[in-house]
């Protein structure tokens, strides 16, 4: 029973469990598998994973963000410029931040 498995904590309750959509698992799985590349510095699958990941959840920028800046360790500032540009173009884009980042590498490349 969970309340044998949690050593005798209160079981929770209905209000406490909330369903989680298929995206949401994907996104959990390819993470930690991110995490294991990154872990094992391997920055190739680390940016492969996270390319999935922007597949599956196109309009998020965290996942924008963390691609470039891996491409940015990765000593890749084109490729990194390349993913802002395209997602700042997006409809529903957080073009402020992706042209802040944007401006960090053109710096950079300068």
């Amino acid at each position: 029973s969970l309340a044998r498995i949690s050593g005798g904590k209160p079981s929770p309750k209905f209000a406490h469990i909330r369903s989680v959509s298929d995206r949401q698992v994907l996104l959990r799985l390819e993470n930690n598998i991110k995490s294991r590349a990154l872990g094992a510095d391997d920055l190739d699958r680390a940016i492969d994973v996270l390319e999935t990941m922007r597949l599956i959840a196109p309009g998020a920028f965290e996942l924008v963000e963390e691609l470039a800046l891996l491409e940015i360790r990765a000593n890749r500032l084109p490729q990194a410029r390349e993913v802002l540009e395209a997602y700042k173009d997006a409809a529903g884009a957080d073009r402020e931040a992706a042209e802040n980042l944007l401006r960090t590498i053109r710096n950079m490349l300068n």
